[in-house]
């Protein structure tokens, strides 16, 4: 049997925060090895430590809680790699979104170096044909195509 440690030690070996280790616990991922019956105190074991540390590196890649219980839950290495990859897949998602918001700012912060060419034309007269009214929203689309029919003809 390995050793018991106190969550303050094992907090230290961990990189883990004594408020993180109690939440973990309350949530159901990390439970300590013994609580004292008359302090409450938490006791873990040495050999939770490696349980800890994934905990602790897959929180630091962004993956959510309810995605590291279900991680930590099953055997089958079918499921833990469509875990992993559905993360990555979210992460890939995040980091496009970051890029188009970056470029964006990019875009907004950058000078306009060369200002739009404009050039003038002198075009000979032409017959051109034209119709208008004054319309409501609603009747815009039965306007066209009745317009663009009667152009058309």
């Amino acid at each position: 049997m390995n050793a018991q440690v106190s969550i303050g030690d094992f907090a230290v070996m961990t990189s883990l925060s004594r408020k993180a280790l109690r939440h973990y616990h309350d949530i159901g991922i990390l439970e300590p090895a013994h609580i004292d019956s008359h302090t409450g105190y938490r006791f873990y074991d040495t050999s939770q430590v490696d349980h800890a540390h994934i905990i602790r590196r897959f929180r630091s890649l962004g993956m959510s809680i309810p995605d590291i219980k279900a991680l930590l839950s099953t055997d089958d290495a079918v499921t833990r790699t469509e875990i992993i990859t559905t993360h990555l897949e979210q992460m890939e998602v995040q980091l496009q979104q970051t890029r188009d918001t970056v470029g964006a700012l990019r875009e907004l912060l950058s000078p306009v170096h060369h200002p739009a060419f404009v050039a003038v034309r002198n075009e000979p007269a032409l017959l051109v044909w034209s119709i208008s009214a004054t319309l409501e929203v609603s009747e815009i689309d039965s306007w066209f195509a009745a317009t663009l029919k009667k152009l058309l003809d």
